[in-house]
């Protein structure tokens, strides 16, 4: 594993529009680790390189030098660390004047975009950078907030904040928009969708689906979702569990179905029609078809799709149905 370090080394052509886990990591806890396997996900997913990137020296002791040492590990530690968890290279920003008086729109665009290309960064929710920390939760709602001015000038009729890895990026993107809907006296429907990095059921932040759920409930928004969490690989072993229970058959069966399903016509197919479908086949119950790139991000995308599956069925028992009595029930 290469060791760049900034702003000293020019970054090698094969290391071209990495993902960067960016952090202090005075040692290599499992906080650190969370930050740096969400970098590591993103990159091979989109076949990227992957970088470490630290700090040296450590922004406290430039900042206060009497301060004893606290590093937790040396660079060269670090650097076996990183290599053993999986990364492409480390990359090593020399902390001085120069860098501490950066501040987070140039760190952004002068040493991520244009210095390294970057394509994508990971941090922890805690972390800040740039001059006077400009780089915080503050600049985040700064951010969310022009967006949705941008959105809502542009004749937006909903606001989806998506993609959320850790609830402290959803707290800045509703403080956001709910300020901006204070500010303009307007009220929009907001939806939220929330991305699980692994098939923990937790966010990079630690949270359950259902902690996550609980922390924007107050904003009352229209639907919380989760998108961009797992593949067809990965959401494989889950269709075929089902499966396997529908084939079973019986009344605990049918319940642990329902505990994941929530959808009873969804229910009635999967025991009454797939696993009838399947009863004599042992397993391989999909298939994965790759459909190309998606064109504004060019992220590959595949299609999950029931081998043997019935053609003139296309489209029916999909899913609950919502009527007009649904829609104005609460009105």
């Amino acid at each position: 594993m290469e060791v760049l370090h900034f702003p000293d080394d020019p970054r090698p052509p094969w290391l071209a529009h990495p993902v960067i886990a960016l952090g202090n990591f005075d040692g290599f806890h499992k906080g650190h680790q969370a930050v740096a396997g969400e970098a590591i996900r993103w990159a091979r997913e989109e076949e990227r390189p992957v970088i470490v990137a630290t700090f040296d020296p450590h922004p406290v002791q430039f900042f206060r030098p009497d301060t004893p040492p606290f590093r937790l590990t040396s660079l060269e530690q670090r650097h076996e660390l990183y290599l053993a968890f999986g990364a492409t290279a480390m990359l090593v920003f020399h902390f001085d004047g120069e860098l501490a008086g950066t501040t987070a729109e140039d760190f952004v665009q002068r040493l991520l975009g244009d210095h390294l290309g970057v394509a994508g960064v990971v941090t922890g929710g805690d972390f800040t950078f740039g001059k006077a920390r400009g780089g915080n939760f503050d600049k985040l709602v700064s951010d969310y907030y022009a967006a949705t001015r941008g959105l809502v000038t542009g004749g937006a009729d909903l606001l989806l904040i998506e993609t959320i890895f850790d609830s402290l990026n959803a707290k800045a993107a509703v403080y956001a928009v709910l300020q901006y809907f204070e500010d303009h006296n307007i009220e929009l429907p907001i939806m939220i969708s929330v991305t699980f990095p692994d098939t923990s059921g937790r966010t990079l932040s630690g949270q359950t689906v259902e902690a996550f759920l609980h922390s924007v409930s107050h904003v009352n928004p229209l639907a919380v979702g989760v998108n961009c969490s797992l593949g067809a690989k990965e959401m494989r072993p889950y269709i075929e569990k089902l499966i396997t229970l529908a084939k079973r058959g019986g009344l605990s069966n049918r319940r642990l179905a329902m505990g994941r399903l929530q959808d009873e016509t969804q229910l009635k197919k999967l025991f009454d029609v797939l696993a009838e479908r399947y009863s004599d086949r042992e397993g391989g119950y999909t298939r994965i078809i790759k459909a190309g790139y998606r064109a504004s991000d060019s992220a590959q995308l595949a299609v999950i799709e029931f081998v043997d599956r019935d053609e003139d069925a296309k489209g029916l028992d999909s899913g609950p149905v919502m009527t007009e009595e649904d829609e104005y029930d609460d009105a």
